[in-house]
């Protein structure tokens, strides 16, 4: 499926059934916005990462953000430039550094495991990366962010997660996973 077909069915799923967490999503991300990501962690961002934040620059504020996976809330520009230089900064404090250049903190569980996008990768896999483990995942869990999401967009519509969990609507329409 091409990933702007699936990011209108994620928000329509989301008006539809979960509507409070698609009144929290934030706006598109501006070209300025787009450019002070790149120019602050000097990468080239992944086309399928530009056309997400164009969608939506973040899951919004609230507690109920969207999560593109299980417990991974999705950051805007800022929260991605910040959290990713964190990352380098704490990397660069233990060497030999686990965390390159390369790696983009997609969305956080605001602990200490992410959703990275390797920008270095032509597709932009995505994995997961938890400093308790100090490692990534052995294997990008997906592809690229626009396998991510349709994942994600399997899960919500089937109401259950890759892991067998199910699918929760809050009593005030916020979507948990």
């Amino acid at each position: 499926m091409h990933l702007p077909d699936t990011l209108t069915r994620i928000e329509d799923w989301l008006w539809n059934n979960a509507p409070a967490t698609a009144r929290e999503l934030a706006p598109p991300a501006t070209d300025a916005d787009l450019e002070a990501l790149r120019r602050t962690l000097g990468v080239a961002l992944p086309d399928d990462l530009v056309t997400m934040l164009r969608w939506h620059n973040g899951g919004g504020d609230g507690d109920g953000r969207m999560t593109v996976a299980p417990g991974y809330a999705m950051l805007d520009t800022r929260g991605m430039a910040a959290i990713t230089e964190m990352n380098r900064r704490v990397g660069s404090t233990a060497p030999p550094s686990p965390w390159p250049a390369a790696w983009l903190v997609a969305a956080s569980s605001f602990t200490s495991s992410y959703l990275v996008v390797d920008t270095a990768d032509p597709a932009g896999a995505v994995f997961t990366f938890d400093w308790q483990d100090r490692a990534p995942a052995p294997e990008p869990t997906w592809p690229s962010l626009a396998d991510t999401l349709a994942t994600m967009l399997h899960t919500i519509e089937t109401g259950v997660t890759p892991d067998g969990f199910p699918v929760e609507i809050t009593p005030d329409g916020h979507l948990e996973w």
